[in-house]
């Protein structure tokens, strides 16, 4: 159950990978394949790999018509779950949907929130937001007017903030907000800890990979400072406040949600300890592993866990860091880079497969040759 190489696999081709391995070393093994992912895109699918279909033909993806970052409806999709909907922030409000051309300063989360209430339309009253991969700076605020909130300027009108207009907000009004949000928990997958604004906060960080120019970066930032004086919230110094675009202190602020390490989310959701209790091994990776690894990534938040029942896990990754030591601690047994030999990237991406198959299949070699059994 490994996260996907990020530019060359995705995480179900190599569970099948994977898979395909351990039955020709083990032709009697049992395997269970699960897609992970840590709360950005492919979250929905990760759920969905790890739930089979119900009486009620659940779950599944809801497809519908709603707005992409810049207004536009798009055919999207969120997840329908027996027990709760999952909405990623990417589906609807991501980079991807910009075509390469980032444009922060006008970007929005209003189709995310048009999610949101078709899944309370269909009776959810639990809902999961995976926050990764957004290409806004709006600190939730397109999310929040979809949902009934009302924003003024200066001049008294009601407007719709994007990045380059939070700084205009000059009244909050939470009066018309749909009522079924006080009925609904939310849980927010979030992976960072940045603070909301300040040199460390979305705006600095993360603003430039989505568009925004040097000059951008001030107006950006006092636009979310702004938005939590509006609030009359202390919300800088939530953890993960500055999560895709401020979105976190968003969803903190208007929906109550609780911001969690997203794999632990999916670990919850798919009961892991219940799939796990009975494995020999566990073998989970990503593409880059380092010491960030330890703040919340799939191989990390899979060992703490497999620690606990007392099953060794193996890491494959496409890359590995120097300071990666600690992550022993956490209950990783072992971990080997597939990349066999100097090479470029471009070159790593294409031959991750064949890298992959090759280093499981030796792992599994010496696991049999030493007399191990899976």
């Amino acid at each position: 159950m490994s996260d996907s190489f990020k530019g060359s696999i995705s995480s179900e081709e190599s569970a099948k990978i994977l898979s395909k391995v351990i039955k020709k070393n083990f032709p009697n093994c049992d395997t269970i394949s699960i897609t992970t992912a840590d709360g950005g895109e492919g979250s929905i699918d990760a759920m969905l790999s790890a739930f089979p279909k119900n009486d009620g033909d659940l779950p599944k993806k809801i497809y519908g018509e709603f707005s992409d970052p810049l207004f536009h409806k798009i055919r999207c999709a969120f997840g329908a779950f027996r027990d709760f909907a999952l909405i990623e922030t990417a589906s609807a409000a991501s980079l991807t949907l910009m075509h390469g051309k980032g444009d922060v300063l006008n970007a929005t989360t209003f189709g995310m929130g048009e999610q949101i209430k078709a899944a309370l339309d269909m009776g959810y009253r639990k809902i999961i937001l995976a926050l990764g991969g957004s290409a806004t700076n709006d600190a939730g605020c397109g999310m929040a007017a979809a949902l009934g909130v009302k924003f003024r300027n200066y001049c008294g009108n009601l407007f719709i903030p994007t990045g380059k207009d939070l700084i205009e907000i000059t009244e909050i009004d939470l009066s018309e907000i749909d009522p079924r949000i006080a009925e609904t928990e939310f849980i927010a997958m979030c992976d960072i800890a940045n603070p909301l604004y300040g040199k460390n906060g979305a705006a600095y960080i993360f603003g430039p990979q989505k568009g925004a120019k040097e000059k951008d970066l001030p107006l950006l930032d006092d636009g979310l400072r702004n938005f939590e004086k509006q609030s009359g919230k202390s919300l800088n110094e939530i953890s993960g406040a500055g999560a895709a675009g401020g979105l976190g202190a968003g969803v903190s602020f208007f929906l109550n949600a609780s911001l969690m390490s997203g794999i632990e989310v999916i670990l919850d959701a798919i009961n892991f300890e219940k799939l796990a209790e009975n494995a020999d091994l566990i073998i989970t990776g990503e593409g880059s592993f380092d010491s960030q690894s330890l703040f919340g990534k799939v191989p990390v938040g899979i060992s703490r866990r497999a620690k606990k029942l007392g099953i060794p896990v193996i890491v494959l990754c496409g890359s590995r860091g120097n300071n990666i030591k600690n992550s022993y601690e956490e209950g990783i047994t072992a971990v080997f880079d597939i990349t066999p030999s100097p090479m470029t990237l471009d070159d790593a991406l294409l031959q991750t497969k064949e890298n992959l198959y090759f280093t499981a299949d030796t792992i599994m070699r010496l696991i049999k040759h030493i007399g191990g059994n899976l």
